[in-house]
């Protein structure tokens, strides 16, 4: 089945844990989200004038997939956790395409 949604989120950083912030990413995260049925690809970008900034792209199979309240609710790691107090500015978004007509 190919994705029908995307999953977007925008956060900045606390400057002193944005080293550990991207282990985490590199790390944990992204594989933990790879291995999730339903999540085809993740995609991280830096931007490139504003300290902090990061954007992940999910594509996955559809958008109840990251909207369910089990998803929503699954219990995080102690990495997670921690690494998630230091976000600053963030936002989560959840893009469903549109069908061609």
């Amino acid at each position: 089945m190919a994705a029908t949604a995307m999953l977007i989120v925008q956060v900045d950083i606390d400057p002193e844990r944005e080293d550990e912030f991207n282990r985490w990413y590199d790390d944990e995260h992204v594989p933990e989200k790879q291995a999730t049925k339903g999540f085809y690809s993740a995609r991280r970008f830096k931007h490139f004038t504003v300290p902090h900034r990061y954007l992940a792209i999910y594509e996955v199979e559809n958008g109840d997939l990251v909207t369910n309240p089990e998803y929503m609710t699954q219990a995080q790691s102690e990495w997670s956790t921690s690494i998630m107090q230091a976000w600053r500015d963030w936002d989560r978004n959840v893009w469903v395409e549109l069908s061609a007509s």
